[in-house]
């Protein structure tokens, strides 16, 4: 049998890749006829052959990998086609390309041809849809549960980096908490590369240059400009709460039980709180809710739209 894993999206083809590979320790009880070759390295061809046409150690069947098959010159190609057709009955060969395969070579036509003996598939990137689906599925095989709008929140700011968003759900589901977008908002940690509260001190003193240059460098640092304009709609309202629990001498944790804030958001927060007017929280979180919308909806690319706006907040007295 020979199987055929390709694609882009490297996160699922690795997953799929490890999967079998676990299946077989199974059925076989160890890993002692299990092989893998990375071809991008330099190879001999007669070790190709050898790894194809081994029968099993201790074993009933040998699973060999090759990593990197189009990295075969393009002769050793034509000959791969050959030798595929003599794969001995007792081994299963995998055979990986992360990336988009050369489609002319005959190597890949063959490997696509929807022969009984070849099993191919193909690891693409996903779309809006699916990668919300990939996200609660992972949440709900872990025990987990997840809102609509967290859901839809972490898809749009991770888009096709898997890993971090796999790793960011696999903190997420830790906590033991029903994942919302308030839950991922809190915490900055749950969020890559972020420093939102320099932003947001160069916007509440009305810095506008270094406001906008902080806004450039989150965006340069690989943030979507999406997930930085969600942070700042959430530091907004959270502004509007503390603002409207500031009475007299009301302390932090006072604060905090009244919001349903942590203290950490409230000590972060308060000072900004105490200088913020109430109409510039307001204008400030009207303009965020327009460009959301405009950004979402093609009506302004999300960069050029948020820069615009961190100027203009900044500048609000």
């Amino acid at each position: 049998m020979i199987l055929f894993f390709y694609g882009p999206n490297d996160f699922l083809l690795k997953r799929k890749l490890n999967d079998a590979k676990e299946k077989y320790r199974e059925k076989s009880g160890n890993d002692f006829s299990l092989q893998e070759l990375d071809l991008k390295n330099s190879y001999k061809f007669s070790d190709i052959e050898l790894e194809v046409q081994t029968v099993p150690f201790l074993a009933i069947m040998r699973f060999v990998i090759f990593h990197n098959i189009f990295s075969l010159a393009k002769d050793d190609q034509a000959k791969f086609v050959s030798l595929m057709a003599h794969v001995s009955q007792t081994t299963v060969l995998c055979l990986v390309q992360v990336g988009e395969p050369d489609k002319r070579t005959k190597l890949y036509r063959e490997l696509t041809g929807n022969k009984k003996s070849i099993q191919a598939q193909y690891f693409g990137k996903l779309d809006k849809s699916k990668r919300e689906l990939f996200i609660f599925d992972e949440v709900e095989s872990s025990g987990g549960k997840i809102d609509h709008d967290a859901l839809v929140f972490l898809g749009e700011i991770f888009e096709d980096d898997f890993w971090s968003l796999s790793n960011t759900l696999k903190k997420l589901i830790f906590t033991g908490d029903h994942i919302t977008k308030e839950l991922i908002l809190q915490d900055v940690k749950y969020l890559p590369r972020s420093d939102i509260f320099a932003l947001t001190d160069f916007v509440a003193r009305s810095q506008t240059l270094l406001a906008v240059r902080e806004a450039r460098n989150l965006i340069s640092a690989g943030n979507h400009p999406l997930m930085i304009l969600s942070i700042l709609n959430y530091q907004f309202r959270t502004l509007s709460l503390i603002k409207e629990n500031l009475s007299g001498h009301i302390n932090s944790y006072a604060i905090a039980r009244q919001t349903k804030l942590s203290p950490f958001q409230v000590n972060k927060n308060i000072n900004y709180a105490r200088n913020f007017s109430w109409q510039r929280i307001k204008d400030s979180y009207n303009k965020i809710c327009i460009l959301d919308d405009e950004a979402k909806t093609g009506k302004i690319e999300p960069e050029i739209g948020l820069l615009q706006l961190v100027a203009e907040i900044s500048g609000f007295k």
